[in-house]
């Protein structure tokens, strides 16, 4: 059973990857609003953050959905 362990912490490694690009991204692209540009660009950068954020929600509830399948895949592993 340790192929199952191995790949909870494949997942755990590439959950936390994904999280970290995207809130380096998110406040990298935070930065350039600061900057003088035009409007339509403040737009796009602005609905560009906006999708981050939603990517990074989508992260968070993808992660309690893993932990609680961990969480059952181990007491069955457990109980055996």
């Amino acid at each position: 059973m340790q192929k199952i362990h191995d790949l909870f912490h494949l997942l755990a490694n590439k959950h936390n990857f994904i999280s970290i690009v995207s809130g380096v991204t998110r406040e990298t692209l935070e930065d350039f609003l600061k900057e003088p540009i035009s409007d339509d660009k403040k737009n796009k950068l602005s609905l560009l953050i906006e999708n981050l954020k939603k990517i990074e929600n989508g992260i968070q509830d993808a992660h309690k959905v893993v932990l609680e399948i961990k969480e059952n895949v181990y007491n069955i592993i457990d109980k055996k």
